[in-house]
């Protein structure tokens, strides 16, 4: 049996080759499955025995609480960056990131927001590092140390000692500890090095989540230009393990602002979002009348490629036109199946038909209830066709 641990490194060629040699079975441990290549781990395994999520971890207790700080840095133009295998390109971000100015507003809210919180600064080059940590021990004498995969091994074990003795409460480093370093009483992380891809944002973010004493939750400062218009990774997507909406990222931040913790405010943000898409298909369902709005509206599951993937009968598309529904050539006899078979339990439930609900909202019902009863509905048109009928003198 082969144990690999980092297990997210399997599809490289140099543990191909391990692999093939030994010819045995293998078991892949990782904190982080998602590969920024979105190479899949599938061609070396089979199957996933068990996930544990830092949510899981956080929740019970495992891992402590995370606590998102967004800062806007002036002249952090990401979106003049540009985008090679997926995230920014080296060369341009290095230099974006050098300027005199973008160093001091990202160093300067840092030793703010860190307050006495042991730190570790991710950086993006070596030059970037050493830099930073001389820009700190300006602000704040002898307060940081860079380490770097340069640097001999005894420089660089010294000066990842001088950091968890305390002698120093920034440790800035470029890719040495991202993987396998840990501290415990690390209480921040500061992510000067911006990033869209999911997987290394959760080993950064994971070398401040370990248990400590007198420690409740770690800070993680994310640095994003004056106008953000550029979609970097962040806390809320690594907690969830998938790139959030908009919608869920900008709930998720309001809601940690408010006082809510990560996890509470992620699954509240979620729940939000979901709403917010409900009423969206819904009056997008109303307004088009489509079959497939309409599945979407009633949340019913994708059913492609029921029934072989044949395409709706006319005695199927018949039954959904009288119903108020748009059948395009496309609909499968498996969506057209499940839209009848909503139809008809809504019947036997007693609630509003399709056509009534598509006719409240072009009489001005904007929020209506999917669940509306038939009653109810037929009372509120009748209703509004009273007072249209009515003559005043």
């Amino acid at each position: 049996l082969n144990v690999l641990d980092e297990a997210h490194h399997a599809p490289a060629d140099t543990y191909r080759r391990i692999l093939k040699h030994f010819n045995a079975k293998v078991l892949g441990v990782t904190a982080t499955p998602n590969r920024h290549d979105e190479i899949g781990l599938k061609n070396i395994f089979q199957s996933c025995a068990y996930q544990y999520s830092i949510q899981d971890g956080i929740r019970e207790g495992y891992l402590c609480d995370i606590k998102g700080e967004q800062i806007k840095v002036e002249d952090l133009k990401l979106e003049s960056v540009k985008i090679v295998a997926g995230d920014f390109s080296n060369a341009q971000l290095t230099e974006m990131l050098m300027q005199e100015k973008v160093l001091q507003r990202m160093v300067l809210p840092t030793i703010e927001y860190a307050g006495n919180r042991p730190t570790i600064v991710f950086t993006h080059a070596v030059e970037h590092a050493h830099e930073i940590a001389a820009c700190f021990n300006r602000q704040k004498e002898d307060s940081a140390i860079a380490v770097d995969g340069g640097m001999g091994a005894g420089s660089r074990e010294e000066a990842l000692t001088q950091f968890e003795k305390g002698n120093r409460q920034f440790l800035v480093n470029v890719g040495v500890c991202t993987e396998g370093y840990d501290h415990p009483p690390t209480a921040c992380i500061a992510l000067f090095r911006p990033t869209r891809s999911l997987g290394l944002l959760a080993q950064m973010i994971g070398r401040g989540t370990r248990i400590a004493e007198n420690k409740t939750d770690t800070l993680v400062l994310d640095f994003v230009g004056i106008d953000n218009k550029v979609r970097t990774m962040t806390v809320m997507d690594v907690l969830d393990g998938t790139i959030l909406s908009e919608a869920e990222h900008l709930k998720a931040q309001e809601l940690q602002a408010e006082g809510f913790n990560a996890v509470d405010a992620l699954k509240e943000a979620k729940t939000f979002a979901a709403y917010l898409d409900s009423i969206q298909a819904k009056m997008k369902a109303l307004t088009s009348a489509n079959a497939f709005d309409v599945l979407k509206m009633f949340a019913i599951p994708n059913c492609k490629g029921l029934y072989g993937g044949d395409l709706a009968t006319f005695r199927q598309i018949e039954i959904l036109e009288k119903a108020g529904i748009k059948c395009k050539p496309e609909l499968q006899k498996g969506e057209a199946s499940k839209l009848i078979a909503e139809i008809f339990e809504r019947r036997e439930k007693g609630l509003a038909t399709f056509k009534q609900i598509k006719y409240l909202k072009r009489l001005g019902h904007t929020e209506i209830d999917l669940n509306i009863s038939f009653a109810e509905a037929s009372r509120l048109i009748n209703q509004k066709a009273a007072k249209r009928n009515s003559v005043y003198v």
